[in-house]
């Protein structure tokens, strides 16, 4: 779509009101990285680039910026060429970043602010890798939309430089874009490029024309997936920009000091990094600054203060980079990794203490397989690859890294070699990540989620050392360190998946454009074309997103950690920024406390009445969690069955969990009585950074051993042969490698034994086409044949994944055919795939759909296909055609822009400040806080009791009804309107439903009442 039809996007979601925050929330955010020094007004150049002392040179732009800031080579090669004169490089370039959006958290600051304050003289901007990717059609715009951009740049200096793309290369991606067809558009907006700033008086580095034609001839590919630069691409731009900026021959290949220069720009970029766009954003300078995180520990320091030593680390890298262009001896130590030490006065427990405050439920048997003796500190997720080891992402760094300290957090790999339960040797097969929170093993290599990125470790030879790492995906949000993009799970279908939280704006450059996510949802990333699509925008379906499953039928579930509830996924396939809320459709697993991660259980190991249920982690409730999904129409509900296990400790914090290769349930041990975000200092002693356990829970009447769980290999045949085998970890562990090994050898083998199949008839077929059909589909090999012959089963579960599949393979006319089928979840599949087939046929699925029964799933797909198509299907809806179909039509019409129904003035609030504590229907979460709904003391008469502790917060014990409650609520930081707002939405949506009864000068009332109050408010004062 052309970018002036496109939505704008401006702070996102998560940008309540500046008035609505206290005023330590806009206290000067630019302190994190400026003393406040203004340049004086520059003047322009007047015969092109020059460098005067002193200048301080800002980056602008989008991913690839980022990458040469974070690889330091471009700074490496200029700075010694200007070693007499010393320029400052600072980098505010973003992934995501186009002359259209500039996206950014609450309070970060405008353009034009930001530029002052880092005392930019000069400015780098380079544009065009996205933005070309809609077409020569939209040039005018762009040029518009560049000079507006020019212009607020010009308004602090005049000194711009304006970079040009690089060419585009061959997709690496075996079905991904046509990269290359591409450069015709990309070669018009470079002219257009250069004629703006030829306009304006600028000079402009051409980096398309030096590498066009055979980009990278002679010196190999400049880009790692065909948009942004390798290493080898990054040197190349370097020298390319110091040639075309004054012939800056200073060789960087000869520098005896290059790798000590090198190390102290990346160094310092990192430190740069990490206080301009840092780690917990929000409690920071954003909307959780209220919150007990960013405050003081003790005698400490305010998040927001801490921030500030990044100040001085990157005054003394570039003293030392000072130095070193100067030819002088420099002392230099590496950092260290440093984090904060875990308190004494409260130990955590051994693991034999903690093995015996365990209580198994009847027939098992739990034991320790490995703890923090193996290096298991802070696991966040687990995940086993083909080989039977168990890969753990340990974070010993969260929740916020000690400025000046190296990252520390890091993979390990735990093995039980003579396979007896217990990991007996370890090793780290990645270190020095930032903010681990997801991992997934795949044939070949590791992805893993870290901070702001998703890498992939190779390991072509499959000897369990990577060879070296790449960034796949960049551009994830930083608002809050325990919703960071996380629990990264490969799908039947060749998919990978990832979650995202709350305060998370996710911004990611691909070779099909630019993906959006802001605040939480979940994320589908597709290794064989390069899409990436994210589903659930704005938080419709938990805020702080935690886990993918599919059972074995290949329907899709995912878990929240901000509450107990999960989801049933497949309703809302459709990747728009409007999604309507999914809470009250789709939510299964109500339990007590909240829970985390799932996965399905599937083992001859496990009794029979456990096959095909859900596990999750209850990491509030000391629990790991059964329950068993029913079909529900179009969807599912879930029943809760008795908890496989219960702990009595407080460290036992179960925040992931994985049934492994030989049957048994393995459950990752965050091991940490504290974890609250909100609750605690995020320097609070009591946090621990020492201890992690992973446990083994196993059937004990029913022994494993070596010979239960077949040795995968490598081999097609094999492979393809063990995709209906009765164990669910052989399926996924065969169905993964088979996308990862040679596709004509795959294909070749799935057809040979498709074939041989057909003998024994259609329901061994169809069997081992649930799980055969997502491997074609990863190879881009169409088998109508087999599509068909699986929608025409007598099991619902058949037909439903046809119809997904007939959508993958873009086969509409049985897309249309299973829109008529007599069960709803086949129609509902049917309706999600019309999002990959021909648009005019996608109008009959709907119209189809719609016209037949329907349940709130159904209902639920439907607002959101309304939504997806309105723009493609406005032409159609005045046709004859459309007549005859007179209330879908007008169905569509009512989806038009719209976001929701209208919003109550306190509900967005009460979901970002409120929800997370207090749940969606405001029932609370049992023993730890209270419920909302049916509280006689939250009631319009208590408005001034109410106000009060919005303002100044609440400790103390309390008690609703039978339930005990002894917490802390901090206060509110809201301002007098919004705290009328979500007091009038509180009684409106979970008391008598009144209209609106307090008004703001009431809260102003109340507030100069307490005017001197400094503390929160105890029970016992009211």
């Amino acid at each position: 779509m052309i970018p002036f039809l496109r939505k704008p996007v401006l702070w996102s979601g998560l940008a309540m009101c500046i008035a609505a925050l206290p005023a330590a929330a806009v206290d000067d955010p630019f302190a994190r990285f400026s003393e406040g020094e203004v340049p004086a007004a520059l003047t322009p150049w007047t015969n092109g680039f020059s460098l005067a002392d002193g200048e301080t040179i800002v980056w602008l732009g989008g991913e690839n910026m980022v990458r040469q800031q974070l690889s330091g080579i471009l700074e490496a090669r200029l700075l010694p060429a200007w070693g007499d004169r010393f320029p400052l490089f600072r980098s505010m370039a973003w992934e995501g970043d186009t002359v259209y959006n500039r996206n950014r958290d609450l309070n970060f600051g405008s353009l034009e602010d930001q530029l002052r304050f880092a005392g930019a003289t000069s400015v780098w901007l380079q544009t065009g890798v996205m933005e070309a990717m809609d077409g020569i059609e939209a040039i005018p715009h762009y040029v518009a939309a560049l000079s507006r951009i020019l212009d607020r740049i010009q308004s602090v200096t005049p000194r711009i430089v304006l970079i040009t793309p690089t060419p585009y290369e061959e997709s690496v991606f075996p079905a991904g874009p046509d990269l290359l067809s591409m450069n015709s558009a990309l070669e018009k907006y470079v002219a257009a490029i250069v004629s703006t700033a030829e306009s304006r008086g600028l000079p402009v580095v051409d980096l398309f024309h030096p590498f066009h034609g055979s980009p990278g001839a002679g010196s190999g590919r400049m880009t790692h997936n065909g948009i942004h630069w390798n290493e080898n691409g990054q040197l190349m731009v370097a020298g390319e920009v110091a040639r075309q900026l004054g012939n800056l021959e200073v060789p960087f290949e000869a520098l005896a000091s290059r790798d000590l220069l090198l190390r102290l720009i990346r160094e310092k970029n990192r430190f740069w990094f990490d206080c301009w766009r840092p780690m917990n954003w929000a409690f920071a300078y954003g909307d959780r600054t209220t919150q007990l995180f960013g405050q003081p520990f003790e005698n400490g320091r305010w998040l927001k203060e801490e921030l500030e030593d990044f100040k001085s680390l990157i005054r003394d890298r570039e003293s030392l980079l000072r130095q070193v262009v100067q030819g002088e001896a420099v002392s230099y130590t590496e950092p260290e990794e440093v984090q904060a030490v875990s308190a004494d006065d409260e130990p955590a427990q051994d693991p034999q203490e903690a093995l015996e405050a365990m209580v198994v439920r009847d027939g098992f048997s739990v034991n320790l397989f490995a703890s923090e003796s193996l290096g298991v500190i802070n696991p966040t997720q687990i995940a086993w690859d083909w080989q039977g080891r168990l890969f753990v992402a340990c974070s010993p760094t969260y929740p916020h890294i000690v400025p000046g300290a190296a990252p520390e957090d890091y993979v390990l790999v735990c093995i039980d070699s003579d396979r007896d339960g217990v990991a007996d040797h370890s090793y780290r097969y990645a270190d020095g990540l930032h903010m681990v929170q997801g991992l997934e093993p795949v044939h070949g290599g590791l992805y893993v989620c870290a901070g702001t990125e998703i890498r992939f470790y190779r390991d072509a030879d499959h000897d369990g050392i990577p060879e070296g790492h790449e960034v796949v995906l960049s551009g994830f949000g930083t608002g809050d360190a325990h919703q960071l993009v996380n629990s990264i799970s490969h799908g039947p279908d060749g998919f990978i998946w990832m979650t995202q939280g709350l305060h998370i704006l996710s911004h990611i450059e691909t070779v099909h454009g630019v993906s959006t996510l802001e605040r939480s949802g979940v994320w589908r990333f597709d290794p064989s074309t390069g899409r990436l699509d994210g589903y659930f925008n704005g938080g419709r379906a938990g805020h702080n997103c935690w886990g993918v499953a599919f059972d074995d039928n290949n329907q899709a579930f995912h878990k929240t950690g901000d509450r107990p509830v999960g989801y049933y996924m497949v309703p809302g396939w459709f990747p728009i920024a409007n999604p309507a809320e999914y809470h009250p459709t789709g939510s299964l697993f109500q339990t007590a406390l909240k829970t985390n991660s799932i996965d399905f259980l599937g083992s001859r190991h496990l009794p029979q009445s456990l096959q095909g249920q859900a596990v999750l982690g209850g990491f509030m409730k000391h629990t790991v969690e059964l329950y068993r999904i029913l079909g529900d129409g179009a969807g599912f509900r879930s029943e809760q069955q008795e908890d496989l296990l219960q702990s009595s400790s407080e460290d036992f914090r179960p925040v992931d969990v994985s049934a492994g290769p030989d049957g048994a349930i393995y459950i990752c041990d965050f091991h940490n009585r504290l974890i609250g975000h909100y609750q605690t200092s995020y320097r609070d002693a009591g946090r621990d950074h020492t201890h992690g356990r992973v446990w083994r829970i196993s059937n004990r009447h029913q022994s494993t051993g070596s010979g239960d769980v077949p040795v995968l290999r490598p081999d097609p045949d094999v492979l393809v042969r063990l995709l209906d085998s009765d164990e669910r970890w052989v399926r996924s562990q065969s169905s993964m490698m088979l996308k990862y090994l040679n596709p004509s050898g795959v294909i070749r083998a799935l057809d040979r034994h498709g074939d041989t199949l057909s003998g024994s008839g259609t329901e061994a077929v169809r069997r081992w086409g649930m799980h055969a059909l997502g491997v074609y589909r990863y190879h881009q090999a169409q088998r109508p044949a087999l599509v068909e012959i699986m929608a025409a089963s007598s099991s619902v579960h058949h037909r439903a994944y046809a119809a997904r599949m007939a959508g993958f393979m873009n086969m509409p006319q049985i897309v249309e055919n299973m829109a008529a089928d007599s069960h709803p979840r086949v129609r509902l599949e049917a309706l999600v795939a019309s999002v990959h087939i021909d648009t005019n046929r996608a109008f009959r699925v709907f119209t189809e759909v719609f016209n037949r029964p329907r349940d709130r799933f159904l209902d639920y797909a439907l607002t959101n296909a309304a939504r997806h198509f309105h723009s493609d299907w406005q032409p159609m809806l005045k046709s004859a055609p459309a007549v005859d179909r007179p209330e879908a039509v007008r169905f569509v019409l009512s989806q038009s822009g719209k976001t929701d129904e209208p919003v109550h003035p306190g509900k967005q609030v009460y979901e970002m400040l409120c929800l997370n504590c207090h749940q969606p229907d405001g029932r609370g979460l049992g023993g730890v806080y209270p419920p909302l709904a049916g509280n006689p003391a939250v009631t319009p008469a208590a408005a001034e009791r109410l106000i009060s502790i919005l303002i100044h917060g609440l400790n103390g014990p309390l008690r609703v009804g039978d339930m005990k409650f002894n917490n802390v609520m901090p206060p509110s930081g809201l301002d007098n309107q919004r705290i009328a707002d979500v007091l009038n939405y509180i009684f409106h949506e979970f008391g008598s439903g009144d209209p609106t009864v307090i008004t703001e000068s009431q809260v102003e009332t109340v507030r100069r009442s307490h005017s001197g109050r400094t503390k929160l408010f105890h029970t016992s004062e009211f």
